[in-house]
Protein backbone atom coordinates (compact mmCIF):
# COMPACT_ATOMS: atom_id res chain seq x y z
CA UNK A 1 0.00 0.00 0.00
CA UNK A 2 1.79 3.24 -0.71
CA UNK A 3 2.10 6.24 1.87
CA UNK A 4 0.32 9.33 0.44
CA UNK A 5 1.00 12.65 1.26
CA UNK A 6 -1.70 15.23 -0.42
CA UNK A 7 0.92 17.67 0.86
CA UNK A 8 3.34 16.37 -1.73
CA UNK A 9 1.56 15.12 -4.62
CA UNK A 10 0.68 18.08 -6.91
CA UNK A 11 -2.62 18.00 -8.41
CA UNK A 12 -3.40 17.42 -12.27
CA UNK A 13 -6.31 18.04 -15.20
CA UNK A 14 -7.43 14.75 -14.33
CA UNK A 15 -7.71 12.67 -10.70
CA UNK A 16 -6.71 8.93 -9.64
CA UNK A 17 -9.82 6.64 -10.04
CA UNK A 18 -9.19 2.97 -8.00
CA UNK A 19 -9.20 0.81 -10.84
CA UNK A 20 -11.49 -2.00 -11.21
CA UNK A 21 -9.31 -4.96 -11.24
CA UNK A 22 -12.29 -7.83 -10.88
CA UNK A 23 -13.59 -7.95 -14.26
CA UNK A 24 -15.29 -11.34 -15.24
CA UNK A 25 -16.37 -12.43 -18.51
CA UNK A 26 -20.06 -11.35 -18.41
CA UNK A 27 -19.03 -7.87 -17.34
CA UNK A 28 -20.00 -4.93 -19.70
CA UNK A 29 -17.41 -2.29 -20.88
CA UNK A 30 -18.73 1.36 -20.96
CA UNK A 31 -17.84 4.33 -21.75
CA UNK A 32 -17.24 4.94 -18.19
CA UNK A 33 -14.95 2.51 -17.59
CA UNK A 34 -12.59 3.45 -20.91
CA UNK A 35 -12.80 6.85 -19.38
CA UNK A 36 -11.26 5.67 -16.30
CA UNK A 37 -8.44 3.52 -17.63
CA UNK A 38 -7.67 7.12 -19.72
CA UNK A 39 -7.59 9.17 -17.09
CA UNK A 40 -5.35 7.05 -14.57
CA UNK A 41 -2.87 6.80 -17.24
CA UNK A 42 -2.91 10.19 -18.01
CA UNK A 43 -2.21 10.87 -14.12
CA UNK A 44 0.31 8.14 -14.41
CA UNK A 45 1.50 10.09 -17.39
CA UNK A 46 1.75 13.26 -15.70
CA UNK A 47 3.55 11.64 -12.30
CA UNK A 48 6.07 10.18 -14.27
CA UNK A 49 6.92 13.51 -15.77
CA UNK A 50 7.66 14.93 -12.68
CA UNK A 51 9.94 12.08 -11.65
CA UNK A 52 11.39 12.08 -14.58
CA UNK A 53 11.74 15.30 -16.67
CA UNK A 54 12.47 13.95 -20.09
CA UNK A 55 9.11 11.75 -19.82
CA UNK A 56 6.80 13.59 -22.85
CA UNK A 57 3.28 13.06 -21.64
CA UNK A 58 0.65 12.10 -24.42
CA UNK A 59 -2.38 13.32 -24.95
CA UNK A 60 -5.22 10.94 -24.80
CA UNK A 61 -7.83 12.91 -25.55
CA UNK A 62 -11.41 13.88 -24.02
CA UNK A 63 -13.71 11.98 -22.32
CA UNK A 64 -16.55 9.99 -23.85
CA UNK A 65 -19.48 11.45 -22.20
CA UNK A 66 -22.54 8.90 -24.50
CA UNK A 67 -22.59 6.12 -26.36
CA UNK A 68 -22.94 7.37 -29.51
CA UNK A 69 -19.02 7.03 -29.58
CA UNK A 70 -17.69 4.52 -31.78
CA UNK A 71 -14.75 2.42 -30.45
CA UNK A 72 -11.81 2.51 -32.41
CA UNK A 73 -8.84 0.04 -32.29
CA UNK A 74 -6.64 3.25 -32.34
CA UNK A 75 -8.01 4.16 -28.94
CA UNK A 76 -6.97 0.97 -27.12
CA UNK A 77 -3.90 1.07 -28.79
CA UNK A 78 -3.11 4.65 -27.84
CA UNK A 79 -3.75 3.20 -23.99
CA UNK A 80 -1.41 0.21 -24.57
CA UNK A 81 1.00 2.19 -25.86
CA UNK A 82 1.20 5.09 -23.14
CA UNK A 83 1.43 1.80 -20.33
CA UNK A 84 4.80 0.93 -22.13
CA UNK A 85 5.90 4.31 -22.12
CA UNK A 86 4.40 4.90 -18.77
CA UNK A 87 6.55 1.49 -17.39
CA UNK A 88 9.54 1.91 -19.79
CA UNK A 89 10.12 5.38 -18.42
CA UNK A 90 10.25 3.97 -14.81
CA UNK A 91 11.47 0.84 -13.77
CA UNK A 92 10.06 -2.11 -15.88
CA UNK A 93 7.62 -3.00 -14.26
CA UNK A 94 5.87 -6.57 -15.61
CA UNK A 95 3.25 -5.57 -17.20
CA UNK A 96 2.22 -8.46 -19.37
CA UNK A 97 2.35 -8.96 -22.93
CA UNK A 98 1.02 -5.80 -25.34
CA UNK A 99 -1.41 -6.35 -27.34
CA UNK A 100 -2.31 -4.78 -30.77
CA UNK A 101 -5.79 -4.31 -31.60
CA UNK A 102 -6.94 -4.37 -35.31
CA UNK A 103 -9.96 -2.60 -36.95
CA UNK A 104 -12.79 -4.98 -37.46
CA UNK A 105 -11.29 -7.33 -35.16
CA UNK A 106 -11.88 -8.68 -32.08
CA UNK A 107 -13.24 -6.16 -29.29
CA UNK A 108 -10.95 -5.80 -25.75
CA UNK A 109 -11.22 -9.01 -23.36
CA UNK A 110 -12.04 -8.40 -19.64
CA UNK A 111 -8.47 -10.76 -19.66
CA UNK A 112 -6.85 -7.69 -21.20
CA UNK A 113 -8.89 -5.04 -19.16
CA UNK A 114 -7.69 -6.87 -15.84
CA UNK A 115 -4.04 -6.52 -17.11
CA UNK A 116 -4.34 -3.72 -18.30
CA UNK A 117 -5.78 -1.60 -14.91
CA UNK A 118 -3.58 -3.96 -12.34
CA UNK A 119 -0.95 -1.98 -14.47
CA UNK A 120 -2.08 0.88 -13.91
CA UNK A 121 -2.50 0.16 -9.88
CA UNK A 122 1.29 -1.22 -9.43
CA UNK A 123 2.25 1.48 -11.53
CA UNK A 124 0.27 4.26 -9.50
CA UNK A 125 1.38 2.42 -6.29
CA UNK A 126 5.15 2.45 -7.60
CA UNK A 127 5.19 6.21 -9.02
CA UNK A 128 3.66 7.57 -5.41
CA UNK A 129 6.25 5.56 -3.25
CA UNK A 130 8.87 7.12 -5.44
CA UNK A 131 7.45 10.67 -5.86
CA UNK A 132 6.88 10.99 -1.49
CA UNK A 133 10.18 9.09 -1.03
CA UNK A 134 12.00 11.23 -3.09
CA UNK A 135 15.02 13.33 -0.65
CA UNK A 136 15.56 16.64 -0.91
CA UNK A 137 18.72 18.37 0.31
CA UNK A 138 17.12 20.93 3.27
CA UNK A 139 20.41 22.13 4.19
CA UNK A 140 22.46 25.25 2.98
CA UNK A 141 25.10 24.17 1.13
CA UNK A 142 28.31 25.66 2.55
CA UNK A 143 31.34 25.38 4.16
CA UNK A 144 29.50 23.91 7.48
CA UNK A 145 26.88 22.35 5.62
CA UNK A 146 28.33 19.30 5.44
CA UNK A 147 28.51 19.12 9.06
CA UNK A 148 25.23 20.11 9.86
CA UNK A 149 24.19 17.45 6.97
CA UNK A 150 25.75 14.59 8.45
CA UNK A 151 25.12 15.50 11.87
CA UNK A 152 28.75 16.19 12.76
CA UNK A 153 30.68 18.88 14.86
CA UNK A 154 33.34 20.96 13.62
Amino acid sequence: MAVESPDLIPTYDVEWTDPKTDWVSTDKFNYSDYNRIKNNLMYLQYLAADLNRSFEVTDLGDDIDSYEHLWTATEFNALETVLDAINDATISYDIGSTQTFESNGPFIMYTELIRIEEACLNLYTLLLNLYTGRRTLTAVLGFNSLNYFMNTNP
